[in-house]
């Protein structure tokens, strides 16, 4: 089955707040019982538990797709970290952005950065 549109989260798997922002964003899109049947497929960045960033796609499931990066200080603090595999995770949110822009009428590509106050709760 192909989907209308797909929301593709990437964020660094060390990132709790990134991960609950892409959790929470995923229930947003897919739980409003006031309009059932509306909802938004999501697609989140595979872990392996290595912590190596994963080879750089583009869902294809959908005919469109948004790819949202949630980039706060674990990715900008891993981004020009070499990693075993050789690829940085600057190198790899580089790749997923030119791959997005290769297909542009079909797929957006969208920064953010998930906000955190000292105690560690989302601003906002």
């Amino acid at each position: 089955m192909r989907f209308p549109l797909l929301v593709q989260f990437e964020f660094h798997p060390a990132s709790k707040e990134a991960a609950a922002a892409a959790e929470y964003l995923h229930e947003v899109l897919n739980a409003d019982p006031a309009v059932p049947g509306v909802q938004i497929q999501t697609y989140f960045t595979p872990d392996d538990g290595s912590g190596e960033p994963p080879e750089p796609r583009v869902a294809t499931e959908a005919d469109r797709v948004l790819v949202v990066l949630l980039a706060d200080n674990h990715l900008a603090a891993a981004a020009r970290k070499s990693t075993k595999s050789g690829t940085t995770w600057g190198e790899y949110a580089t790749k997923l952005r030119s791959l997005t822009y290769a297909i542009r009428s079909r797929h957006s590509a969208l920064s953010a950065a998930p906000q955190t106050t000292p105690a560690g709760r989302r601003s906002g």
